[in-house]
């Protein structure tokens, strides 16, 4: 961790179990020394309404979202969230459950959220697939 640097996020979804659930996955870089809390929520749309997605105590990087809608034309969001004592950085992903179905993943633009000191900042990152 750089001194005033909050940690990056990158977060990938797949669904080995489809249509049934989506695991969603985190990392962190670099690895946060201090102690670093995480929140996952996901939507339906941009304006839908946001449900918790459970973090296991023991896997606190890895959610399961689970009963979402098939063939539906509104990607879904999943949005995580890592807290620690410099601030906090969030990440936007956009998945549609057909294009992750069957354990694949789904690399689309990552919307990338941060806050440190009052300030934020919003930056938009394309992985090449």
């Amino acid at each position: 961790l750089h001194l005033g640097s909050l940690p990056q996020l990158d977060v990938q979804c797949m669904s080995p179990s489809y249509p049934q659930r989506v695991l969603c996955t985190w990392k962190v870089q670099p690895e946060p020394d201090l102690p670093t809390f995480y929140t996952a929520t996901y939507r339906k749309g941009l304006v839908g309404v946001q449900i918790p997605c459970e973090v296991d105590p023991e896997r606190p990087r890895l959610c399961v979202i689970e009963n979402l809608e098939m063939f539906s034309v509104e990607p879904y969001f999943v949005n995580v969230t890592a807290t620690n004592a410099l601030g906090s950085t969030t990440r936007l992903l956009p998945f549609i459950l057909e294009k992750i179905g069957q354990g694949r993943g789904w690399d689309r633009p990552h919307l990338a959220f941060h806050s440190k000191q009052g300030v934020g900042l919003v930056s938009v990152s394309q992985r090449e697939a």
